[in-house]
């Protein structure tokens, strides 16, 4: 059961204080300038331009410093409560809002003061300061009162399941309250540790959960097998509705790239068991069909220059055709522009390396870029694939998932993935699957948002692209 301080209504709240709060500095450093106009004039020769274009502008600004909280990690005030009040992401937050000032004014040219924009850039930072000093403040107080904790599990007695026990003790503004260890080790006969109850062993889990209305389960085992913690997760998830975190001693790859939660510095990972409402769906399909289309039809005279540069760069079809496994296993003809040889195995192993001899000369450049994926807009207006999701992959290499792996198959496959813009093809193909898994269980509209948006660095940068 969510608390109020971990719930989605506090988020809201927070988000229209914020608006307010933005919305009011803004139209008051105007304010305050213009009622200082005779001063600047007199002794700068600078007038201030009329309120009007301040305002026009300030619902699209609004929306964009708003954006930039968010990517920020404004919004997230869960384990990272403590850090929420950080002067390195405010200054961040306040830097990228004057770029977005600075962008609006080359395109639009209302001409903004800089007295203007630099006083709210300054007013913006002080409001972030003080209102999450003051939001930290309430928590550890409501939470040190016995308010809002989660219910929390650690898995593993040993020196990692101690580490991470002491932590959540030693920090309760955290907002946790440990019911106690579950012993990883079937041999381990220990009842207490340093006064905390083993409560049993990972066979009794699911009972142990439900028995204790357990909320959120630390899994601190540092020898388990990536494989074997995701199956972990996945049997755990489909038996009882419980947020699962690793606690990151391994799977680096994803620490360094996905987003983390953090118990007083140390990293866990978070596997929510996140399912799209009908209603996120919808403005997903939206999104797919709005900006898809109109990426589409932008593009479309590129296409047709591509198509006859493939056509005269080697003999063979412009298009190439695959069957993939998408959504709920059903199998589709994924399509993309021919970037290999006429006489190469469409079902062989993708090239690593740029100078793979069955790519054609053309190709190399498609692939590098990853505009051989433009037809794949086709897919996503069919409704067989998102703009968003996992890579989609071919029927035999589905047929050997394990358990955990099939997990990839609960959402439609996507152009862009949190894998693509993290790792790209440096990484092995296994790492694919633990992203992909990742993703699946946090899934949600603002992490697509994000994927989406760091797709454009990726693709202009080409990395690791082949």
């Amino acid at each position: 059961m969510k608390t109020f301080w971990r719930s989605p209504f506090l988020t809201l709240i927070i988000l229209v204080f914020d608006s307010l709060a933005l919305a009011s500095i803004w139209s008051g450093v105007y304010q305050l300038r213009f009622a200082l106009n005779s001063i600047f004039v007199r002794h700068l020769s600078i007038h201030i331009n009329p309120a009007e274009p301040y305002m026009k502008a300030l619902p699209m600004l609004l929306a964009f410093w708003l954006a930039i909280l968010a990517r920020q990690g404004f919004y997230s005030h869960h384990e990272r409560i403590a850090s929420l009040n950080r002067l390195a992401p405010i200054l961040w937050a306040a830097g990228w809002m004057i770029v977005v000032v600075a962008i609006y004014n080359a395109i639009f040219k209302p001409d903004f003061g800089r007295t203007v924009v630099g006083g709210f850039a300054a007013g913006s930072a002080l409001y972030l300061y003080l209102s999450r000093t003051l939001f930290r403040i309430a928590k550890r107080a409501a939470v040190e009162r016995g308010h809002g904790r989660v219910r929390a599990l650690v898995v593993g007695a040993g020196e990692l399941g101690n580490e991470t026990m002491s932590r959540v003790h030693e920090h309760p503004d955290i907002g946790f309250r440990v019911v106690g260890f579950v012993a990883a080790d079937p041999e381990d006969e220990r009842k207490e540790i340093e006064g905390h109850p083993v409560l049993g062993r990972m066979s009794d889990l699911v009972p142990i959960v439900q028995r204790y209305r357990v909320e959120e389960v630390f899994l601190a085992v540092p020898d388990m097998k990536e494989d074997d913690i995701f199956q972990w997760v996945c049997d755990l998830q489909s038996r009882v509705s419980v947020v699962c975190k690793v606690v990151a001693n391994m799977l680096y790859v994803i620490v360094n790239r996905a987003k983390v939660d953090e118990i007083i510095g140390m990293p866990v990972i978070a596997f929510r068991n996140a399912e799209m409402y009908p209603a996120q769906l919808f403005v997903k399909r939206i999104a797919d069909l709005a900006i898809g289309g109109g990426l589409a039809l932008l593009i479309s005279p590129v296409a047709l220059l591509f198509a006859v540069l493939i056509k005269l760069d080697s003999p063979g079809p412009v298009l190439f055709s695959h069957e993939r496994t998408g959504w709920r296993g059903r199998r589709f003809r994924l399509v993309k522009f021919r970037t290999m040889k006429g006489s190469a195995d469409p079902y062989c192993e993708a090239p690593v390396d740029q100078n793979d001899g069955r790519i054609t000369r053309f190709g190399r450049f498609l692939r590098r870029t990853s505009l051989d994926e433009i037809p794949q807009f086709l897919n996503v207006l069919k409704g067989e694939m998102s703009l968003v999701g996992p890579r989609p992959e071919m029927p035999f290499i589905v047929e050997s998932y394990s358990g955990w792996q099939k997990v990839r198959l609960q959402v439609k496959p996507g152009l862009s993935g949190l894998w693509q813009v993290a790792g790209r093809k440096n990484l092995p193909l296994h790492h694919n699957l633990e992203y992909d898994f990742y993703y699946v269980k946090n899934q949600s509209l603002a992490l697509d948002a994000e994927i989406a948006l760091r797709t454009i660095p990726a693709v202009v940068l080409g990395k690791g692209a082949y």
